[in-house]
């Protein structure tokens, strides 16, 4: 008998420590509930998008995988259309506001950086900057949107710069944002990654964490738990949302709708905040 196989794709371009540690957790949710019903996971690094959409012609071309992952979906990319055009199935991991068309694990990442923001403001802090990821993203682009009503209704004094990641990015714009006349006193970090090198930072210009400035992580990780302080972290129970996408794939491949909410995030407090 053929065991039923899924795919997912992972850009290596965007391979980063705070990308290493969700799909690592991604992947344990996963392989752990298609393993359960006597499936198996193919796991392949790709170089960008492009490799990807080669990939998955390839892949419904040879049949090696019965239904794929999708996530990452960009605001002006057509890419469940493509895999509708190869006869692919799939199921996304994606975003609560976003128009998805397949099975999908949806996460209100909007709801998320409200909740945060609260805390951050029932804290006492009005001057708030968020260094983002890619603003092309839904995931990202529900949270400005979200960013941009807290501002727009005098809620926060809020800054929002796209970091993408990159921690020379990061390191400039948490120095630019210092120099202010009224600097932040507090930054939301797109991943432990940029948390821990905004610390590092902010140490170097003989800043306080948090006497001057809290952080916030959107991803926790063992970076955000190992720094000094312990940076406070939104813990997304990511290997649930891989046990939800694994339960997607297999009603997609069975032709049955699966709609599943992810879990909500939770706001894990330490010294840095």
């Amino acid at each position: 008998m053929t065991v039923p196989t899924f795919g997912m794709t992972v850009q290596r371009r965007g391979w980063t420590p705070r990308s290493e540690h969700f799909y690592n957790r991604l992947l344990v949710g996963l392989e752990e509930e298609l393993l359960r019903q006597g499936h198996a996971m193919i796991v392949k690094l790709v170089a960008d998008r492009d490799e990807e959409r080669a990939t998955f012609v390839r892949w419904a071309e040879t049949g090696p995988v019965d239904a794929v992952v999708c996530k990452d979906i960009t605001l002006d990319e057509g890419i469940e259309d493509e895999l509708h055009r190869l006869g692919l199935r799939y199921a996304v991991l994606g975003d609560s506001h976003q128009p998805i068309a397949a099975n999908a694990v949806l996460v209100d990442n909007a709801g998320a950086l409200r909740a945060v923001l609260d805390h951050l403001r029932a804290a006492g802090h009005r001057r708030i900057d968020w260094l983002t990821g890619p603003p092309s993203q839904w995931q990202t682009h529900s949270r400005q949107l979200a960013f941009a009503e807290y501002v727009e209704a005098g809620l926060i004094d809020g800054v929002m710069s796209p970091a993408e990641y990159d921690e020379d990015r990061c390191r400039d714009l948490v120095r630019a944002a210092m120099k202010r006349e009224r600097p932040p006193t507090a930054f939301v970090l797109d991943g432990g990654h940029l948390a821990t090198v905004s610390l590092e930072v902010l140490r170097r210009l003989g800043h306080s964490v948090p006497g001057d400035v809290s952080l916030v992580s959107w991803d926790d990780s063992l970076a955000c738990l190992r720094a000094d302080p312990p940076v406070s972290a939104l813990d997304h129970h990511v290997e649930d949302l891989g046990r939800g996408l694994a339960r997607c794939l297999v009603d997609a491949l069975a032709g049955r709708e699966r709609r599943e909410v992810g879990p909500t995030p939770n706001l894990v407090l330490r010294s840095s905040t």
